[in-house]
């Protein structure tokens, strides 16, 4: 795999991984994405991989007959796991672009420029423009609206 090219990255990770290899990279980012005090490049296309392996999941879960099995918990224990971890990290995200939405569409455009990795998904970036504007219009009605 091309470290520099990012999307030729997502297609060869999906092709070409196990279903272990896919959890032990999604621990990897989620624990990178809450230690660092900034936010890191998305990898939404793994968060993908993992919303399909959860849906297959719950749908292997769903047509077994006996669902007090042991077996159907530890798979039920491992899907509400795969849940969580995949939640935290879009919810760790989340609040870091809405700490400094702003400063997340500069950096983002940046790195676009330098054809560098995306540093947020569309709807990440979708969100962050949003949440701009709302932040701007509630400091113009509430700050500026006082005092002129």
């Amino acid at each position: 795999m091309n470290i520099d090219d990012g999307a030729a990255d997502d297609i060869d990770f999906e092709e070409y991984t196990t279903p272990d290899e896919v959890m032990r990279k999604m621990a990897m980012v989620w624990q990178n994405e809450l230690c660092a005090p900034c936010l890191l490049p998305t990898q939404m296309g793994l968060v993908d991989i993992l919303l399909d392996q959860i849906k297959g999941m719950e749908d292997n879960i769903a047509r077994q007959a006996d669902r007090m099995q042991l077996r159907i918990s530890l798979h039920r224990m491992e899907l509400q796991r795969i849940s969580f971890m995949t939640s935290d990290y879009m919810r760790c995200r989340l609040q870091k672009i809405e700490s400094n939405p702003n400063d997340a569409i500069d950096q983002h455009q940046r790195r676009k420029q330098e054809n560098q990795s995306d540093l947020l998904s569309e709807t990440e970036l979708q969100f962050a423009k949003e949440y701009a504007n709302a932040e701007a219009e509630l400091f113009e009605k509430t700050v500026l609206g006082a005092v002129f």
